[in-house]
């Protein structure tokens, strides 16, 4: 193939949808701007069966097809999605079973006993990450109880009733339980149809999801914590995986997979599994009120016991006061907003139920250890 010419056209995805689709886009786009001069278009919604001569590779978005695996051999490809097994065309994904062990290893970390994964059949990313969250939960407690719910595609859950049959399954042991979905798109609809069954999250059912989809986690009526998979840099290498193709390089390895680095936990598995329905229950109500002023006594009330008794059993099952538990729900919530947000710390603090910013500032500080706009800073900064 001949790289000569002015114009080297190299065909990223038409889908641009989501989040992490752009957060893609946007290494590959890194690479191209240190490396090379490509022009970078959107590829046809249909493969052509023969590329034009101008375009000298393509990224793929796509299950692996015959038609897909044919283009292939006519152009230098990479395929950033784990739809399908990866059998003839380059890779470069997640890996999707750190996936799940980081997802198994956020629960375990709560002290929960019963588990449960939701997601599609169809897919090989949810396969994955299935599989290998329900081995690393079974590895550390091989009389947990554990229950997978696969359906076709989201919208045949819900027609289905693929969520009542899951909170069947879990209501056959005492709550709290732990919900592991395939993303973030699957968590949210079933914090939805839970709110329907007021099913308290996260007092009895935490949940989270994959991908950290801002969007779809900030604004689901619960926050979605979300394992983050770095997009950006998965672009990147796919790019540099591209450009040796270009130049007649072979990868070693036809399917790269990329290490998760962290989970972004937010409220819907923002609590340790605990036994005491009393503590469950003002678990659920101090993080459902954090933008008001909350009467500890109040809370006391609603869950039938005196205010001395709800902080005995705080201090018995959690080994911390209702106060510093509220506190500490503050603070993640601002974290959260820190990072979704350009809010300015006053609305932040207003939004968190901190009467003024400094108080918000002190408390951040005393849990964290930097103040909130250095926090933020670090966090939102490009890796």
């Amino acid at each position: 193939m001949s790289l000569s010419g002015s114009r080297l056209i190299v065909w990223v995805p038409p889908q641009t949808r989501t989040e992490y689709q752009q957060r893609l886009l946007r290494g590959i786009a890194r690479y191209r701007n240190t490396h090379h001069s490509w022009e970078l278009n959107f590829g046809p919604s249909h493969l052509p069966e023969h590329p034009p001569e101008s375009v000298i590779g393509a990224f793929l978005w796509s299950g692996e097809t015959e038609k897909l695996i044919s283009f292939a051999s006519k152009l230098p490809c990479v395929q950033l999605s784990n739809s399908d097994i990866h059998r003839h065309v380059f890779a470069v994904t997640a890996d999707d079973t750190m996936v799940g062990i980081r997802a198994a290893e956020h629960f375990l970390e709560r002290s929960f006993r019963t588990f449960a994964y939701l997601g599609s059949e169809k897919t090989c990313y949810s396969v994955e990450r299935c599989e290998a969250f329900r081995r690393e939960i079974l590895r550390h407690q091989p009389d947990a109880s554990f229950s997978s719910h696969l359906f076709r595609g989201i919208q045949d859950t819900i027609d289905q009733g693929g969520v009542e049959l899951l909170l069947n399954t879990l209501r056959k042991q005492p709550p709290p339980w732990a919900v592991f979905c395939a993303d973030d798109w699957w968590a949210r609809m079933l914090l939805q149809e839970c709110r329907k069954d007021d099913v308290m999250v996260p007092g009895e059912l935490s949940v989270l999801g994959v991908n950290n989809e801002t969007y779809v986690c900030e604004f689901s009526n619960t926050p979605v914590s979300s394992i983050d998979i770095p997009a950006e840099k998965i672009g990147y290498q796919a790019a540099q995986v591209l450009d040796g193709l270009i130049h007649g390089q072979t990868p070693q390895t036809l399917h790269q997979r990329i290490p998760i680095e962290r989970i972004v936990s937010r409220v819907s598995t923002d609590i340790h599994a605990v036994s005491d329905p009393v503590v469950s229950k003002a678990l659920f109500l101090l993080n459902n009120r954090l933008e008001q002023s909350v009467d500890i006594q109040e809370v006391a009330r609603e869950c039938g016991v005196s205010r001395r008794m709800l902080e005995r059993r705080f201090r018995n099952t959690l080994n911390t006061s209702p106060h510093k538990r509220l506190t500490q729900f503050r603070v993640d919530r601002a974290k959260s907003l820190l990072r979704s947000t350009r809010w300015p710390l006053w609305r932040i603090a207003a939004e968190c139920g901190f009467k003024e910013q400094k108080y918000l500032s002190v408390r951040f500080k005393e849990l964290e250890g930097i103040p909130p706009l250095q926090w933020r800073k670090q966090e939102v900064s490009p890796s």
